[in-house]
């Protein structure tokens, strides 16, 4: 079985609501994404937390860290699930984001889109489709493991999932 993971880094920043790794670690951030690169993985944008309506900010951080890793990215999940439905959908777009990951529940499994197939990101404000795939993360390690959310055990977690797994 061979699997293809998805590696999700954010860019520099120096919010506090963001990790400075990308600024205080730059040579280690590039071995990492080298290695994940290497081993036919993925590696994709993680938005800071004040990048959903702030398209000059996203694309600072987006074109910072594509120079850290030496590669285009065009695939990501907003920081904390931060999103709004009337403009992150289009700054995804106009940064030539090509799939977007941030629908996803912090505290809980399931769908955040009430969808479980992946789907064209619309615009609400202009009334059109774009280019942005848009699937439900319908599973997160933090809300199953985080002792802020559900702090389940392994088991509980393997459990949790198949029942939604076998639901869709």
């Amino acid at each position: 079985l061979e699997l293809r993971s998805r590696f999700y880094f954010m860019g520099p920043s120096q919010d506090s609501m963001d990790s400075p790794y990308a600024l205080t670690m730059r040579d280690l951030l590039r071995q990492v994404s080298d290695e994940v690169l290497s081993r036919g993985h993925s590696i994709g944008f993680h938005p800071g937390y004040r990048t959903l309506r702030d398209r000059q900010e996203f694309h600072r951080q987006k074109v910072e860290l594509e120079a850290i890793v030496g590669a285009e990215i065009t695939e990501g999940r907003q920081h904390v699930l931060r999103y709004d439905c009337a403009s992150t959908p289009a700054l995804w777009d106009q940064e030539g984001m090509h799939e977007d990951f941030s629908l996803a529940y912090p505290d809980d499994i399931g769908f955040r889109n009430g969808a479980c197939r992946t789907h064209k990101a619309y615009d609400l404000t202009a009334r059109k489709p774009l280019g942005v795939d848009q699937t439900a993360t319908c599973v997160t390690e933090f809300s199953m493991f985080d002792p802020r959310y559900q702090s389940l055990s392994v088991d509980e977690a393997l459990e949790k999932s198949m029942r939604l797994a076998s639901a869709v």
